[in-house]
């Protein structure tokens, strides 16, 4: 019977242990969402849907800075993209038209 006590606290530490893993990569992920809705709305990354992203880049701005901002008009595209129903349109295929 001291064996079946001594199991099921090991399980419920276990899944206890999985659930806080779980909770910290939740927190981590919405800290970094954060993280980047500042960036956007702060003016740093201007990203305007479908064509072009414009970071800011004075001289006082760090490449690790630089890479910050790409990183948060890469995430505000693929957010774009998650809710945008259009069908890609890439800018190197052939396009027939008047000229």
């Amino acid at each position: 019977m001291r064996e079946y006590i001594l199991y099921a606290i090991a399980i419920v530490m276990a899944i206890s242990v999985a659930a806080f893993y779980k909770k910290l990569d939740q927190i981590d992920t919405n800290l970094r969402s954060v993280e980047i809705q500042s960036i956007v709305s702060s003016g740093k990354a201007i990203y305007m849907p479908g064509n072009v992203c414009i970071l800011r880049s004075t001289s006082d701005i760090s490449p690790e800075k630089m890479r910050e901002f790409a990183d948060a008009c890469i995430q505000s595209h693929k957010e774009w993209l998650e809710i945008s129903d259009e069908e890609p349109i890439y800018s190197d295929e052939d396009t027939e038209g008047p000229f």
